[in-house]
């Protein structure tokens, strides 16, 4: 008598479901390319992105909560995943975080993901001050900013406005390098002198635009500029 793979079928007495939570065991952020990847200790059925912290040390002193919107079915134990504009920005522009591996550290809610065979087993938690996860890399950012929207020249209040593609230092602002012109090409041209740079917020909330209190001096040369500025 022969059997085949179908004759046979022997059943467990006992059978015990996966109880064990998943943990996040290692991360690496690029904030060049603007994403995350995260290793787990088993694979996940899904991932809840912004139930995902960053802070600066094992003892916080620097919090920054992702706002990703992004819920993520990976099946796997690594999960590599795009960071929003804001939340890469926000990075970028958050001096002491998520620059170094010595300055990234990564906290979670138990909510943060889910393994693959229940769907009531949750992650293990990651503390501030308990647990917190350090980044095994960090990409730093090597792209400089590039203006993107002149927003502004208020003669009246006194202030120009320039909108950038990421973070500015203001204190590096040099105003002799800022040139303003009367047309798209040729035409009167007058180089600013002076003035006080600051950032402020832009239309869509961030920190992004480089707003400088026009100098006294400035102020008057382009009002007795004929031609420009008017």
């Amino acid at each position: 008598f022969t059997f085949t793979s179908t004759d046979l079928r022997i059943y467990p007495d006992r059978f015990i479901p996966d109880s064990t939570p998943s943990t996040i065991i290692q991360f690496m952020l690029y904030l060049e390319t603007g994403t995350v990847t995260v290793m787990f200790d088993e694979p996940v059925s899904s991932i809840i992105v912004f139930d995902i912290a960053l802070q600066d040390a094992f003892n916080a002193t620097v919090t920054y909560q992702l706002t990703t919107p992004k819920v993520l079915s990976p099946y796997s134990d690594v999960v590599t995943f795009n960071l929003s504009y804001a939340d890469i920005y926000n990075l970028k522009g958050t001096p002491n975080l998520a620059k170094t591996v010595n300055n990234t550290y990564l906290t979670n809610i138990a909510a943060v993901s889910k393994d693959i065979n229940t769907i009531s087993n949750l992650a293990v938690p990651r503390i501030n001050r308990i647990n917190p996860l350090k980044a095994s890399y960090v990409q730093p950012d090597t792209s400089p900013p590039i203006p993107l929207q002149f927003l502004l020249l208020d003669l009246n209040s006194l202030v120009l406005k320039v909108n950038f593609t990421e973070p500015v230092d203001p204190s590096t602002f040099a105003p002799s390098l800022v040139t303003l012109f009367s047309a798209a090409s040729g035409g009167i041209s007058y180089t600013l002198t002076g003035g006080t740079p600051s950032l402020v917020a832009g239309v869509n909330g961030l920190i992004s635009v480089l707003q400088v209190k026009l100098s006294d001096k400035d102020v008057i040369n382009l009002h007795n500029i004929s031609g420009i500025a008017t």
